[in-house]
């Protein structure tokens, strides 16, 4: 069984999920597929739950899945409460291979593709929370992406967060570019080829984020409007573009696109001091997001990835007593229009 309070991160286009739990990573795998699958019945016969491990602690995230079924991500290496002593991790065909970290006392690789290329970054984390390095690593070898120069310096800031990468390599992310109230102030970045392009954002925003990229070259997170508030945002042709939203929608993003364009994210419904969310899929840019419907929970939905047969992932809230401070979180598929819960499709 998927644990309560796991949360379904990546999924690759033949219908593996990736995982973030407590104890160990998990990947979902379709034994039979989901392509064709518009109802409870033909989903609940489709899917294994395989368990990765850890590295030695019991916090893991899998963060990205290629198509060959290699799964990347982060684990801790020791149970120590006072600091965290996360690792890199690749695995495939059965072992989890620790791969250290490329710098700082954390690393994570948050993306691979199907060249087996990947995004890797490295922290001091909380000890120097301004160090925080991304790197292209090929057969091997780490390439480091570097950052942006400061608005006011003009010097390289020496922080950049790569979240994902793409079949051409290139990789997208944030990079500082400023400090606010003694915080980085990030600006969301495309990197290939050796150079690294500040994407920007809306008007009158202070701060965006890439967080996945297509193979056609399309970015898609967020960034912040001229009220600084969050909102889901595409970079087509680099140029920065605010996505359509739901009715009454407050701070949105965009955590997936697919290579027709489909993107798949959250928005905030109700007024500024909602707590929900609701899972929505933008069918191309520029279309209205379409609301990708609830496990009947009462609580918040959101996709956090989406492969190309259209099937998403990611989690729906169960609340409990009407309290959104008692709830539980389950991982869900949307496909049609439905959401599953997949605690009840692993055999």
């Amino acid at each position: 069984e998927v644990t309560s309070g796991s949360q379904y991160l990546s999924l690759t286009k033949d219908g593996l999920a990736t995982a973030a739990s407590q104890g160990a990573a998990t990947v979902v795998v379709s034994v039979d597929g989901v392509r064709s699958a518009p109802t409870a019945v033909a989903v609940l016969p489709g899917y294994d739950l395989v368990v990765l491990g850890n590295l030695g602690g019991t916090k893991v995230v899998a963060n990205s899945i290629s198509n060959s079924g290699i799964v990347v991500g982060t684990g801790d290496i020791d149970n120590n409460l006072t600091y965290e002593n996360s690792h890199a991790f690749i695995w495939a065909s059965g072992a989890m291979e620790d791969m250290g970290t490329p710098s700082g006392a954390e690393g994570s690789i948050s993306g691979i593709n199907d060249e087996g290329h990947m995004s890797i970054w490295g922290t001091s984390g909380f000890i120097n929370p301004m160090d925080w390095k991304s790197f292209l690593l090929i057969n091997g070898i780490y390439q480091d992406i570097g950052s942006l120069p400061m608005v006011s310096g003009g010097r390289p800031s020496g922080y950049a967060r790569a979240n994902a990468i793409n079949n051409s390599d290139a990789i997208v992310g944030a990079t500082m570019v400023d400090l606010l109230q003694n915080r980085p102030a990030l600006h969301a970045f495309q990197y290939l080829s050796g150079t690294m392009i500040d994407l920007g954002t809306l008007a009158g925003g202070l701060m965006s984020e890439a967080l996945a990229i297509n193979d056609s070259g399309l970015p898609v997170g967020w960034s912040s409007d001229s009220t600084q508030t969050m909102k889901a945002a595409a970079w087509n042709s680099l140029h920065v573009m605010k996505l359509a939203e739901l009715a009454g929608a407050g701070v949105s993003m965009a955590n997936a696109v697919i290579n027709s364009g489909a993107i798949v994210g959250q928005e905030q419904i109700g007024d500024a001091n909602s707590s929900v969310y609701r899972a929505v899929l933008w069918p191309s840019l520029g279309a209205q997001p379409v609301d990708l419907g609830d496990l009947g929970l009462d609580g918040s939905t959101g996709a956090t990835s989406i492969n190309e047969s259209n099937v998403a992932v990611g989690f729906s809230e169960r609340r409990l007593y009407l309290n959104a401070a008692n709830s539980e979180i389950c991982a869900a598929l949307f496909l049609n229009g439905q959401a599953f819960n997949l605690n009840e499709v692993i055999l």
